[in-house]
């Protein structure tokens, strides 16, 4: 996945100087307030711009997170080139994705997408091949019923995620935060997911 050459705020072009600048500067008052902000720029799952991060609750709901994938799935990301290098498992960067099921709520895959308590969720048909042309595999077969201490992230907003859809259900301990938008460069969709708030 390449670096995208520019985000845009509030309908202007920032070029990557300016945006370099922005994420530095986000660096510094988020040490300076003690909290932590994330900058997408390279990632087309999720729209680019600046997201707040928080410590995730310790059963999740729908919202926005940053997490972690099993180690074998991050070195997998990386040798493909989905992932950089970064603090998860494996030595890979962390992911944002919504979190569109949790406990209790029952999911299932096919051809059409994902499914969260029968509703089809917009944008999530697994693909069969990745834009080099390699294989994806859907690694969970459904319906499920998530049990306590799990959840299920897919995005939304594009087709072309590696998320969810082709990994099934994470443990809790896969989050590492909670994402809040404060500037992007497009809308995010909405909702996220059945039952997003």
């Amino acid at each position: 996945m390449g670096a995208r050459d520019h985000i845009t705020l509030a309908g202007e072009a920032l070029s990557p100087h300016t945006t370099y600048r922005v994420t530095a500067a986000a660096l510094v008052v988020g040490c300076l307030l003690r909290f932590y902000l994330c900058v997408n720029l390279v990632s087309p799952s999720m729209p680019s711009g600046m997201y707040l991060l928080l410590r995730p609750p310790g059963q999740p709901r729908p919202f926005l997170a940053l997490l972690c994938i099993p180690r074998k799935l991050g070195l997998l990301g990386r040798e493909r080139g989905y992932l950089g290098f970064g603090t998860c498992p494996g030595g890979v960067a962390a992911l944002l994705k919504p979190v569109v099921a949790t406990a209790g709520d029952v999911i299932d895959i096919d051809s059409r997408g994902v499914f969260v308590n029968g509703e089809l969720l917009p944008r999530s048909a697994p693909l069969a091949r990745d834009r080099e042309g390699r294989e994806l595999t859907v690694r969970w077969a459904g319906p499920v019923t998530l049990p306590v201490g799990t959840f299920l992230a897919v995005s939304t907003f594009t087709e072309r995620s590696w998320d969810g859809r082709y990994w099934g259900p994470l443990p809790v301990s896969s989050l590492r935060a909670r994402a809040v938008p404060l500037l992007l460069g497009e809308p995010l969709p909405v909702p996220l997911g059945p039952g997003a708030r």
